[in-house]
């Protein structure tokens, strides 16, 4: 039914669409760093999570003193998910 949610949805081939959007932080000592990630299909959760390691370690090198590297370490495809597993990991 329209309404102000739906009003505002796009439309992609021919169909709804929906733009989903991920924030991530992580605290290295007093310093942090944060990821955003988003898409029409809802699953930049694994290139989120990726993305949030590969800071936090870049992070944890310059706070060291050292220099990261020029390029990003390889992809790895994660592991696969069971049926109905979103994945989503949430601490308090």
């Amino acid at each position: 039914p329209p309404g102000p949610a739906r009003d505002r949805a796009g439309d992609a081939d021919g169909g709804p669409a929906t733009l989903s959007l991920m924030v991530t932080a992580v605290r290295v000592g007093d310093s942090a760093v944060t990821v955003t990630g988003g898409g029409l299909d809802g699953d930049q959760k694994d290139s989120v999570e990726q993305a949030t390691q590969a800071g936090a370690e870049r992070l944890r090198t310059v706070l060291d003193g050292g220099t990261p590297s020029r390029s990003p370490p390889p992809w790895t495809e994660p592991p696969a998910r069971a049926p109905g597993d979103s994945g989503e990991t949430r601490t308090a």
